[in-house]
C-alpha cells in the first residue's frame, strides 16, 4: 500500500516540531519528511530525532539530504537517527541545489555524486571504503552500541534528469522523482529505472519508487489561500526539470519558458536569501509562476479532485508520496496538510 508523507517548509518554531511531528500522525500521515538548507532551516538530522522521539508510527526521513558533509558523517548522522526512530527511516539524498548555491557552489557533479553515494552507501553496509588509499569505516559505531546495530537505513535518491536517474536506479535502494505530477512523465521514469536495472542485471524486487508531489486541498477562498502555500514549492521543485537552465525533455513550450524563470530568480533568491529574509521580507520572488502552472504541475482543488489527479499516479505502482503542502514561512497551522490526511487520504483508501 503506498505510503502518504508530508513535506513542506520546517515546522515552526522548532521547539514545538515533537508535537506538530505527533499531530501528524494522529491526523494519519504515514510519515514526516524533512528538507536540508543550511542556511536557513535548523539541522535535519537534530530535527528528525525530535520527530522521531515524539512519534511513535509515524516514518521519518529527508526530503531532501544533501551532500555538504563528508560521506562518512552523513553516514553517522543517518546511521544514529535511525537508532533513535527503531528503524522507521527512509532518507532521500539529492545532488544539493539550494543548499550549495547557500555555499557559492553549483550543485555536485554527476561524477562527484556517484562517489559520494557509492561512499556513504558503503560506510550505511558497514564496509571499508576507500578514500584515495586511506580505509575508512564506521562498522565499530554498530559494534560499540547495540542500539545502533539495525538494518542499514534506506537511501532513495531524489532524481529528475536521465543520467541522476540511472545513477539512482544503480546505486540507490529507491529513487524519489521530481517532475510534478505528469503521469506520463513518471511512467516514462519508472520504465526508464526497470531498463538500467535489467541492464545492471540487478533485480525490481526491494527497490522503491517515490515522488515529490505539490498539493493544495479546498474550495473557493480555502483553495485559494492553499495554493498560495505551494506556490513556492511549485517554484523549486519545478527548477529541477531544467539542467543548467534547459528545459528537459517532455516540457512543453509554455512550460519551459517558466522553468527557466524559476531556476533564473531561484539561483539569485538562494545567493541573497539573507538580505530577502531580512525585515519580514519573502523568500521566493514574486511573478514567476502563475496558478495555470501551479494547477498543471501540482495537485489542486477539492477533497474529490485532489484523490482523481493522485490514484493514476498511485497506479503507476509508487510505494511513497512524498506530498508538499507547503512553501517556508506559510501555513503555520498545518491546514492543508490536515486536509488532505482528513479528506484526502481516506477517499484513496478506499479506492
Amino acid at each position: 500500500m503506498v505510503e502518504f508523507w508530508r513535506l513542506g517548509g520546517y515546522p515552526a518554531p522548532l521547539t514545538e516540531l515533537g508535537s506538530i511531528a505527533a499531530r501528524l500522525e494522529s491526523l494519519g500521515w504515514d510519515g514526516l519528511a524533512l528538507g536540508e538548507g543550511q542556511g536557513g532551516s535548523p539541522d535535519q538530522y537534530v530535527c528528525l530525532t525530535l520527530a522521531a522521539q515524539a512519534t511513535r508510527t509515524l516514518k521519518i526521513g529527508s526530503g531532501a539530504s544533501v551532500p555538504t558533509r563528508h560521506p562518512q558523517i552523513t553516514a553517522n548522522a543517518m546511521a544514529t537517527v535511525n537508532a533513535v526512530a527503531g528503524g522507521r527511516v527512509v532518507y532521500s539524498l539529492g545532488r544539493g541545489d539550494g543548499a550549495m548555491h547557500q555555499l557559492g557552489q553549483d550543485p555536485m557533479r554527476l561524477r562527484e555524486f556517484e562517489q559520494y553515494v557509492s561512499r556513504l552507501q558503503g560506510y550505511l553496509r558497514r564496509e571499508t571504503v576507500d578514500l584515495a588509499g586511506f580505509p575508512s569505516t564506521i562498522s565499530s559505531l554498530f559494534e560499540r552500541d547495540a542500539a545502533l546495530d539495525l538494518p542499514k537505513p534506506i537511501v532513495e535518491i531524489s532524481a529528475t534528469g536521465p543520467k541522476v536517474v540511472d545513477l539512482a536506479a544503480r546505486l540507490g535502494d529507491g529513487v524519489t522523482f521530481s517532475v510534478g505530477a505528469d503521469v506520463a512523465r513518471l511512467r516514462g521514469l519508472i520504465d526508464q529505472v526497470r531498463t538500467t536495472r535489467a541492464a545492471a542485471g540487478l533485480a525490481e524486487d526491494g527497490f522503491r519508487f517515490s515522488c515529490y508531489l505539490q498539493v493544495a486541498v479546498g474550495t473557493g477562498e480555502t483553495l485559494t489561500r492553499a495554493r498560495e502555500y505551494i506556490r513556492g514549492a511549485v517554484m523549486t521543485q519545478s527548477r529541477f526539470s531544467a539542467l543548467h537552465g534547459t528545459p528537459l525533455p517532455g516540457i512543453s513550450a509554455d512550460d519551459a519558458a517558466v522553468v527557466g524563470r524559476a531556476v533564473t530568480e531561484l539561483g539569485q533568491a538562494y545567493r541573497t536569501h539573507g538580505q530577502r529574509w531580512g525585515g519580514g521580507g519573502t523568500f521566493y520572488p514574486k511573478g514567476v509562476i502563475d496558478d495555470d502552472f501551479v494547477d498543471r504541475f501540482a495537485v489542486v482543488g477539492s477533497p474529490e479532485q485532489c484523490a482523481e489527479k493522485l490514484q493514476p499516479i498511485i497506479d503507476l505502482g509508487f510505494d511513497r508520496l512524498v506530498l508538499i503542502t507547503k512553501g517556508m514561512g506559510q501555513d503555520p497551522q498545518e491546514e492543508n496538510a490536515a486536509r488532505f490526511a482528513q479528506e484526502v487520504i481516506p477517499l484513496l483508501r478506499t479506492a
